[in-house]
């Protein structure tokens, strides 16, 4: 196999050596001794859209959150979400999440691949392996609102033959999110990665364009996906 190749190295020797002492804690879980954190994230939200041609369909999104655990695996995560050229180019949303949260415990071990054929590949898999982790679920609303765009609430995307653009049917907004936190914890600090599936209740946004025959024409996004990887400090 390629794995016992690598044992002919010293270095790799040295590596194994160092790393035995922690491979007890293969697959084993722990409990968090801090249940509460406050985080900081960035990244993008899309609709996910079926339409032919769809213009600004993505935009980015920055957010502050905070959760309050009442046991090391139930609890509340509430924040302040930033959202800008979300489908409409200019416009802008502040929303204010409120989820239920499970957290599960706190997994580490190593874990190397016999098909691995590089002392870096090992290295890669043997540092991740000794990062504490964990995972958590939300579910919950988001209402907010929706600011008007620079120009107005129409702003054509002229780039075609026909003028053609979302509008904003109403201001306020709810969401219904579903989510994963996936934490990756160094000390107090954890990196952290963060999907959601949302979808609108309230139905915002509608394309509308001056060509009567655009396959497009009334398609209302009612399903998004928000990405973020930001930090956060637990307490």
């Amino acid at each position: 196999m390629r794995f016992l190749l690598l044992l002919r190295k010293p270095s790799l020797i040295i590596v194994i050596l160092c790393v035995l002492p922690f491979s007890n804690m293969t697959g084993k879980g722990e409990r968090f001794t801090t249940f509460n954190d406050i985080s900081a994230s960035f990244g993008m939200q899309a609709p996910f859209i079926k339409g032919n041609r769809v213009p600004y369909s993505s935009g980015f999104v920055f957010k502050v959150s905070g959760s309050n655990f009442y046991t090391p695996h139930l609890g509340f995560r509430g924040g302040l979400n930033y959202e800008k050229h979300v489908l409409a180019d200019g416009n802008a949303a502040l929303s204010v999440p409120f989820y239920f949260a499970y957290r599960s415990d706190i997994y580490r071990g190593v874990t190397v691949s016999a098909w691995t054929d590089t002392f870096g590949s090992f290295l890669f898999q043997v540092i991740t392996g000794l990062i504490p982790r964990s995972f958590e679920l939300n579910f919950g609303l988001r209402p907010g609102y929706i600011f008007p765009g620079v120009d107005s609430d129409r702003s054509y995307l002229i780039d075609s033959y026909y003028p053609h653009s979302y509008l904003i049917d109403k201001r306020f907004q709810t969401m219904l999110d579903a989510g994963l936190r996936i934490n990756m914890k160094i000390w107090h600090f954890s990196l952290v990665l963060n999907p959601i599936v949302a979808y609108s209740l309230t139905k915002n946004y509608s394309f509308h364009s001056e060509n009567s025959l655009d396959a497009n024409q009334g398609l209302s996004p009612q399903w998004f996906f928000n990405g973020t990887i930001g930090l956060s400090f637990n307490f």
